[in-house]
């Protein structure tokens, strides 16, 4: 105990002073500065830089890796010889968790706009575990705004110049959240079903999100999909492409299926397409192919086509079913507050 109080009493005064005073005067600089913005500018300003202020104290935190809760007690507890290599190893490991952890660079710009909207753009990095030894390597841009004028929510991103290992990835994704009269809900990743037409969005259709998983000039695989949600659908899908060979010679394919699923009325279509082909010198050679589709349930209907090709001789064949009675699949409208007080009247 008296080795403790010794080593604690021998701290200068002036060294506790200066730790003291500044984080003092760090706290009360955000105070005076943040209160000065507030007055001198509008709810919108006030609230971009209390986000901006989060997200760089929460950043702060993760890459200080628990020093400023466990390092001065351990400087404190140590011998004054070891000090200085308690605190290099203290930096290493905070500079390899900001390196290693968390996102090598967020760039994030926050946009003020009149009267009240808030628009948020930037870019995001993931480079792990090194730039120089990238096993995955994600860049996105991003853009979303609160538009209180147009009573919506929207958000976009987009990937680029991303990988995992040696394949490549690229795509998109939308969100949109529109409420009063012309209420809405949308989010997608990657696109829609070929069949479904989008409401009105304030960002474009998002691209298919693809993985290429061979990509080179004899020799190329990829593999896109997509998945949307709506306020009356759910759809997802998938098509695969394949190519291998020469300009001279090559055989090539694909092999793909989309589903959409509507609620009200109820309704659902299911389709899956697939191709092979044999090209010699820009000819086909020999090829195949096939289409079929599946819709209902008022009513059920099959149709697809099929053909076979070789060099100038074509076979094909189709056909189209409908069985089953037309009838009114609409739901019920449903007031919600009905559904929600009899628990809460049990309570």
């Amino acid at each position: 105990m008296g080795a403790a109080r010794s080593r604690l009493t021998s701290v200068p005064a002036g060294r506790v002073f200066g730790v003291a005073g500044g984080t003092a005067l760090a706290t009360l600089s955000q105070v005076v500065l943040l209160s000065t913005v507030a007055r001198q500018s509008s709810d919108s300003v006030w609230s971009a830089l209390a986000i901006g202020q989060s997200i760089g104290q929460v950043a702060g935190i993760a890459c200080a890796f628990g020093w400023n809760l466990s390092g001065p007690t351990r400087w404190a507890g140590s011998r004054p010889e070891a000090r200085a290599s308690l605190y290099v190893d203290s930096l290493v490991n905070r500079v390899l968790v900001t390196v290693v952890v968390l996102p090598i660079s967020v760039a994030i710009g926050v946009i003020i706009e009149i009267p009240g909207n808030i628009a948020i753009l930037g870019v995001l990095k993931v480079v792990l575990p090194t730039e120089e030894a990238a096993i995955l390597k994600l860049q996105v841009n991003f853009a979303g705004a609160i538009e209180f004028d147009k009573k919506r929510l929207f958000f976009f991103a987009a990937l680029f110049d991303s990988r995992v290992l040696f394949l490549t990835i690229e795509g998109e994704m939308g969100l949109l959240v529109a409420w009063g009269d012309d209420a809405n809900f949308v989010v997608s990743v990657g696109g829609f079903h070929p069949r479904f037409v989008p409401p009105p969005l304030p960002f474009p259709s998002p691209v298919r999100i693809a993985v290429s998983l061979i990509n080179t000039s004899v020799a190329r695989v990829r593999v896109e999909g997509y998945f949307a949600v709506t306020s009356n659908t759910v759809q997802f899908g998938s098509r695969s492409e394949m190519f291998f060979g020469f300009d001279a010679i090559n055989i090539s394919g694909h092999l793909a299926w989309d589903v959409l699923f509507q609620f009200s009325p109820f309704y659902f279509i299911a389709t899956i397409s697939a191709s092979f082909s044999l090209n010699v010198f820009g000819a086909g050679l020999f090829s195949v192919r096939i289409q079929g589709s599946l819709e209902g349930p008022a009513p059920w209907r099959a149709a697809g086509t099929g053909s076979i090709t070789i060099l100038f001789w074509d076979v094909s064949a189709d056909f189209d079913v409908t069985w089953g009675e037309s009838r009114n699949t609409e739901l019920p409208p449903i007031n919600p507050i009905l559904i929600l007080m009899p628990p809460l009247n049990n309570k």
